[in-house]
């Protein structure tokens, strides 16, 4: 995880299921008992987006940053079609590991560890 702790919500749990295409309702407290919602695996991996300093998160103003429109502010979009926001996609994760020993669910505060994988 890229924070220290991350507070878990219906909403950013609803919010990822949504982006990710999951129509499950038992991702949404909108559909389901909201005591019975569930995230779904990956959903740790947001947490990044709630670090401020992570370096894939688009930084407001900051060169590249095109808001969510075409041009909010008046920004103009680089000649090569740059695609704003951050981080170019061009990195590749040799593994992720998640331990999941209980359903993650909105209340919930997760924290995380990292160790050093092997090398080759």
């Amino acid at each position: 995880m890229a924070i220290e702790k991350f507070y878990v919500e219906g909403g950013h749990i609803m919010m990822f299921a949504r982006a990710i295409g999951d129509p499950n309702p038992v991702f949404d407290p909108t559909q389901t008992d909201p005591s019975e919602v569930v995230a779904p695996p990956t959903f740790v991996q947001s947490s990044a987006q709630f670090d401020p300093e992570y370096f894939l998160r688009p930084k407001v103003g900051a060169d590249g940053w095109f808001g969510s429109g075409a041009e909010p502010s008046g920004a103009k979009r680089s000649e090569g079609g740059g695609s704003g926001g951050g981080g170019g996609g061009g990195g590749l994760h040799a593994e992720q590991h998640f331990e999941i020993h209980r359903p993650v669910r909105p209340g919930d505060v997760l924290t995380g560890t990292t160790s050093p994988g092997a090398s080759w």
